[in-house]
């Protein structure tokens, strides 16, 4: 059984994820199954998720990971349980190797990796990801690993091929399809209140900023060719934190007005929203 502290701590971080209802159940379920032992644990599946880029899938995946390991599953080996990556593309062969050894290199073991493994297809949406020769490579290596590493599989929604994999990934281990819808501008703008007010840095925001923030630079942000979801919110609400403490250190200490440095903050960031790319340029990495 997973201690009740530990299970209170889990649940606590399923009722905070900005994901699909489908999605929280599942690991409502998957804690449920840890929580009976070892054997029910072995029930517990993989996951092919579909969803855009910055839409929670780190955040999903890592208490994924933690049931994993507080379950007994697996006889935790190694130092590391937890492995992100993109599946390359048009690489090297030498690049794939490193791909397909990362999971024993970040566990610091001779032998094999003992964990969650995420893999995004994401630099597959319009190529050809199912006929190729790295694509077998991947089906061998999870062949070969199914009793040591859950996997976390994801395409984006462009992925025209989705049931097919689904179901060539469905005769290697058990797998459960989710999917994850984009947030709009509200729930975006709700998470990007959330994370500056959850930051300590002393902002006392008030209601009447909500709207401003979203109809004058979130809106824009959404609509930059390089957005990325709660990815984009989080460097959008660090660059918010940066300009105000920039803005707030500048004025004479009698004169720090919070609605003052709002609209010069505001201004900052309506400039730096607006620049082409700007966000693309922030965010070309996994959170």
């Amino acid at each position: 059984m997973i201690r009740k502290e530990i299970m209170d701590n889990i649940r606590k971080q399923i009722a905070e994820l900005n994901v699909s209802v489908d999605a929280k159940k599942m690991l409502e379920t998957a804690l449920y199954l840890g929580d009976m032992g070892e054997e029910a644990a072995n029930s517990i599946p993989n996951v092919l998720i579909v969803a855009p880029p910055g839409v929670g899938l780190t955040s999903f995946s890592h208490i994924y990971s933690e049931i994993i390991d507080c379950s007994g599953k697996y006889k935790i080996r190694g130092v590391n349980t937890f492995l992100e990556l993109d599946f390359p593309y048009a690489v090297s062969e030498l690049e794939y190797s490193k791909f397909f050894d990362s999971p024993r290199v970040i566990s610091e073991t001779q032998n094999k990796f003992w964990g969650t493994f995420v893999i995004s297809f994401e630099r597959y949406d319009k190529k050809n990801l199912l006929e190729s020769i790295p694509f077998d490579r991947l089906c061998s290596f999870v062949l070969e690993n199914k009793d040591n590493i859950s996997f976390v599989f994801h395409v984006t929604p462009e992925f025209d091929r989705v049931d097919e994999l689904g179901k060539i990934l469905g005769q290697l281990v058990d797998i459960k399809k989710i999917e994850f819808g984009e947030p709009d501008c509200e729930v975006l703008t709700a998470y990007f209140v959330h994370e500056i007010l959850n930051n300590n840095t002393g902002i006392k925001w008030k209601e009447v900023w909500t709207d401003v923030v979203k109809d004058k630079f979130i809106v824009k942000a959404c609509g930059n060719e390089g957005f990325r979801g709660y990815r984009t919110m989080d460097v959008l609400a660090r660059r918010f934190q940066y300009e105000w403490a920039e803005v707030k250190r500048c004025i004479v200490t009698e004169e720090k007005n919070e609605d003052r440095i709002f609209n010069d903050v505001m201004d900052k960031m309506i400039e730096w929203a607006s620049k082409p790319n700007s966000s693309k340029s922030s965010i070309g990495f996994r959170v």
